[in-house]
């Protein structure tokens, strides 16, 4: 894994790979003093690092909140938009990210959607399935998350011609069998969007549409979601001389934490904790994951 950004010190002299980290980190964590001083740091020193901050938000709402509160992507994907918008008006641009980074500490979190994302890559790599968008519906409408993450894979690994094809098959599921709740294809419509715009390769990029298909399953299945009155609505970030980055900061995504061997183990048991923690649907992918690569088969 390369580490972007790890030559790089930000305006007051921290590492930066070590401040994306420990945004991502804080967030997880809720402490929203060091993750807005994070945020500080980014947003201050140059404008590429800014626009990388609000890219960590938005993996972030997908990765560490998930199905804690589906909405959280869609929130701060308009937080993104009025930045864009708000034509470099400095205040304006804080209050947004504030926002956004303490509506994300405050929301209930869980990270199912990332975990699946990875566990449906290594069970394609052994199975090397195949499958259309008419398999991936058919598993939208059994309720089969797992599944039809699966079949989403195999769809987008046929190239990519056939990725936008899963968006669709998403987006009429959303429109046709969820039609009670608006929000569904909202969520459909901003995730691709969110992903389209994020990244500019060709990578498949899997947690975005497994999430959405998490969600629309949650949804058919009648699954409850939890979606709580956020109890953080403001805070302020700590001085920079007192921004700390405790061990669980230098994980496999700084370059510290790849130089004294901390690997993909490491972060799942010491860095992957999320604070409040909330199980959506039972499911046991974390443990089976662990199990895969202790088993020397993750791919």
């Amino acid at each position: 894994m390369d580490i972007i950004y790890s030559d790089i010190k930000t305006i007051n002299g921290f590492a930066c790979d070590v401040v994306i980290s420990g945004l991502q980190k804080f967030v997880r964590r809720a402490d929203i003093p060091r993750a807005l001083a994070c945020a500080n740091e980014l947003a201050l020193s140059n404008g590429e690092l800014f626009e990388y901050m609000w890219s960590r938000l938005m993996v972030i709402s997908v990765e560490d909140i998930g199905l804690g509160d589906p909405m959280a992507s869609v929130r701060t994907y308009d937080k993104y938009q009025q930045h864009i918008g708000s034509n470099n008006d400095a205040d304006a641009q804080k209050a947004l990210y504030y926002e956004a980074i303490i509506d994300l500490c405050g929301c209930n979190k869980e990270r199912g959607s990332c975990i699946l994302a990875q566990l449906i890559r290594t069970i394609f790599q052994s199975s090397n399935a195949q499958a259309n968008v008419e398999q991936l519906y058919a598993r939208l409408i059994d309720g089969d998350a797992e599944q039809a993450a699966l079949t989403a894979y195999a769809i987008a690994n046929k190239g990519s011609q056939y990725y936008q094809g899963i968006w669709e098959c998403l987006l009429n599921f959303a429109k046709c069998k969820l039609a009670f709740e608006p929000n569904a294809a909202i969520l459909v419509e901003t995730l691709n969007r969110m992903r389209s715009e994020n990244y500019k390769d060709s990578g498949i990029h899997p947690m975005y549409f497994t999430h959405a298909i998490r969600y629309l399953c949650c949804l058919k299945n009648g699954t409850g979601l939890c979606l709580k009155e956020h109890s953080m609505t403001e805070g302020e970030a700590c001085p920079p001389a007192k921004l700390e980055f405790p061990s669980y900061v230098f994980d496999k995504h700084t370059l510290w934490g790849q130089e004294h061997g901390r690997d993909e183990l490491h972060f799942l048991r010491n860095c992957a904790t999320v604070i409040p923690e909330v199980n959506v649907d039972g499911n046991d992918w974390t443990h089976r994951l662990i199990a895969l690569i202790e088993g020397g088969l993750y791919a």
